[in-house]
């Protein structure tokens, strides 16, 4: 149970204080939401934002069970590695998905 809570507090800090920190370089790379002229005006107001913050999610998920291990010297269960393994693909396949978004916007804007 003390393995639960550690990692959930581990993961609750890795993500409060990571995702500005993710946000400000997504958006200084140009990573952001790209909005087509023709589409409502209420739409324009999320031009720039980053697509990607998902990453933070995994990225703490990930540390912090890893790190509540180590400190607790209890090995992964079959089951939570299971989770965890879904969770990476499902996370892959939306990291793909918002990343060929970026592309053929990008190509589009550029007239490729």
């Amino acid at each position: 149970m003390i393995e639960i809570l550690l990692a959930g507090a581990f993961a609750l800090g890795i993500s409060l204080f990571g995702t500005p920190v993710l946000i400000r370089g997504l958006a200084a790379r140009g990573y952001g939401q790209v909005i087509r002229e023709d589409g409502p005006q209420s739409h324009h107001v999320k031009r720039g934002t980053p697509t990607m913050g998902g990453i933070i999610i995994l990225f703490a998920v990930t540390v912090a069970y890893s790190l509540t291990h180590v400190i607790t010297q209890v090995g992964p269960s079959a089951s939570a590695l299971l989770v965890l393994g879904l969770m990476t693909c499902l996370g892959i396949l939306g990291f793909i998905d918002d990343f060929l978004k970026y592309i053929r916007n990008i190509r589009l804007f550029f007239g490729l």
